[in-house]
């Protein structure tokens, strides 16, 4: 029988998933990656991909209510094309979560490492700071949430408060040149790059069995969080770009740092990098709780080892979350003694989304009923399959590699597991 994980999230314990999920995958990376591509004229990437981000919100809160349990869309690829490829395409969808979780936690080191001027291995230090959410993710529903709640309305006026404070040091002459790099070529390379910051409508999805009355709270929760994190998002991306210089801009990894740096001063610069780490680390609490559900969801279908579907008394699938914390090792291990550059990563784990994203909307466009939705789905499926032809040639090898050996993972080595297996309810 099916294990069944307890309904305790709220509209507001929803929104505020929601925020930390796509505020924490990408707000302290993404936009000084953007601007050393396009310059000032990133901010017409960050405009067109929160265009492209309602459509795909609104098609992946739709998914969540329609199905109401951990695997939302995983259910939603099985019950349009099969079993396996359903499975295939979820096991894709963990791998991308783990990539970019794990670039939350090397984010977080880089601002320790700024603060403390330590002479650390950003990618150690990356894994050490994600234990904290990982232990975080242990405990009840009730209170994690709670604590989510305070700790990122918190943080956000923080960060907000930051940007007013920082409005004597606006310098519009910044803004010149606006396309230091050309125009059209070297936005279209922003948006693949912003891209990566607009995902994690998702991995919300994954908490559907825990969120109370579902078929309405989706539906709510998103188009309040779409406004919230665009408004949030332009608010730090128009403060970089007009407080910092083009030079400051490509030698900081930074942006709060840097930008209180300019502003106040170095020992208010400390205080912005403290923030900054503990908004990174809500994000991966919110990241590793979705990709748990996820690997619980798998587990629970024979795809994954039983043990990682089983619950404890908090109702938390408890070793589907400490299985992360060594799959972020073994990364971290990995990118340090490869030297792979952070960029590289950023560009993968956006390519995976790609693909990803594409494959959900064209079957969207296939299996969805209602004109809007079918119309959403189909907007949606060309803005991605565009991108991906924008991409860089290598990145995207990688990307279908890592996509290919899910499918060969499900259907060589897991053939047993669909003779054997009774799926969970739709």
């Amino acid at each position: 029988m099916s294990k069944q994980l307890s309904r305790s999230i709220d509209l507001l314990g929803l929104i505020v998933y929601y925020f930390s999920t796509i505020v924490g995958v990408g707000i302290f990376i993404v936009p000084l990656a953007a601007a050393k591509i396009a310059g000032p004229a990133s901010m017409i990437s960050w405009l067109l991909v929160f265009l492209f981000a309602y459509p795909f919100a609104m098609i992946f809160a739709h998914i969540s209510q329609r199905y109401q349990v951990s695997g939302s869309i995983q259910k939603f690829l099985e019950d349009s094309w099969s079993p396996k490829f359903g499975k295939s395409m979820a096991i894709f969808l963990i791998v991308s979560a783990i990539f970019g979780n794990a670039l939350l936690g090397f984010a977080a080191a880089r601002y320790v490492i700024e603060i403390t001027s330590a002479n650390i291995n950003v990618y150690y230090l990356g894994v050490a700071l994600l234990v904290l959410p990982t232990l975080f993710n242990l405990m009840s529903i009730g209170l994690s949430s709670k604590i989510q709640i305070f700790s990122l309305i918190l943080l956000v006026a923080l960060i907000e408060g930051i940007v007013f404070s920082s409005a004597s040091s606006i310098n519009f002459e910044n803004l010149m040149p606006f396309a230091p790099n050309g125009l059209i070529e070297p936005v279209l390379a922003a948006v693949v790059i912003c891209f990566y910051s607009v995902v994690g409508w998702e991995n919300v999805d994954a908490m559907a069995e825990e969120v109370k009355n579902p078929g309405t709270t989706y539906h709510k929760a998103v188009k309040i969080a779409i406004i919230g994190i665009f408004l949030f998002y332009s608010s730090l991306v128009a403060t970089m770009l007009l407080v910092l210089s083009h030079a400051e801009i490509s030698s900081t990894k930074t942006i709060l740092i840097a930008i209180l740096n300019h502003s106040l001063g170095p020992k208010a610069a400390i205080i912005g990098g403290i923030i900054a780490v503990f908004l990174l680390l809500l994000g991966a609490n919110a990241w590793i709780f979705g990709t748990s559900r996820l690997i619980f969801a798998l587990s629970r279908d024979n795809i994954f080892p039983k043990s990682l579907s089983k619950i404890n008394k908090n109702q938390i699938p408890v070793y589907a979350v400490i299985v992360q914390l060594f799959i972020y090792l073994l990364l971290s291990i990995a990118f340090a003694e490869l030297h792979i550059n952070e960029d590289m990563v950023i560009e993968i784990t956006s390519l995976n989304y790609l693909l990803l994203y594409t494959v959900i909307f064209f079957t969207g466009f296939k299996a969805f009923t209602t004109i809007r939705l079918r119309g959403l789905s189909a907007l949606a499926m060309i803005v991605t399959s565009f991108f991906l032809a924008q991409s860089i040639y290598g990145a995207s090898m990688i990307s279908i590699l890592i996509l290919l050996m899910c499918f060969v993972y499900t259907y060589i080595f897991r053939k047993r597991a669909f003779q054997s297996s009774k799926l969970g309810p739709l």
